[in-house]
């Protein structure tokens, strides 16, 4: 589900009020892959797209909830120090990189559209990158499981996010006033 499509919703089964205190945004990813894998749209313009998806997301979520705080959540951290990515983890602690899948550059992009979205829309930014550190795709302690993976801990959905990711990351941003 695309993140405006997530707000909407939301709005629309009364969980965005007037009332609601905080919302947070965790875009990217679904935003994004269809045009990278479908379209092969050029990096560039997939970063300008998100940025608008995110910033209208926002918009949205402000319109409805005009009180609340808005945190724009960054991509944590993915790909290893070459920009490669580990889909297939079927060996305990030998992960397996795959050096023609090049993830870097899209989740470069997908970080800055989200620090850009938020400074258009006066939320507040939060970077997953310093606490996600360690815990990319093609670690041991991957927070971020593989297309085939069955080393990692506990997660519900392959190419998402671990248990202990989730948890860690929610009570990191909880921390952002």
């Amino acid at each position: 589900m695309h993140i405006i499509d997530q707000i909407n919703v939301a709005r629309d089964r009364g969980a965005l009020t007037p009332e609601t205190r905080q919302v947070v945004l965790f875009a990217g990813t679904n935003d994004t892959y269809p045009y990278v894998l479908n379209d092969h749209m050029p990096v560039p313009q997939i970063r300008e797209n998100l940025r608008a998806s995110i910033s209208d997301a926002a918009r949205a979520a402000r319109e409805a909830a005009p009180s609340a705080k808005i945190k724009i959540v960054g991509m944590p951290q993915v790909s290893n120090g070459a920009g490669e990515v580990c889909p297939v983890n079927v060996v305990p602690n030998l992960p397996m990189s795959l050096p023609f899948v090049q993830i870097g550059e899209i989740e470069t992009a997908l970080e800055d559209a989200g620090r850009a979205a938020a400074s258009d829309t006066d939320s507040t930014w939060v970077s997953l990158k310093q606490v996600s550190r360690g815990h990319e795709m093609c670690s041991n302690d991957r927070w971020v499981t593989g297309l085939i993976d069955t080393t990692s801990e506990r997660r519900n959905l392959p190419l998402h996010m671990t248990d202990t990711g989730l948890r860690t990351i929610g009570n990191y941003v909880g921390k952002f006033k």
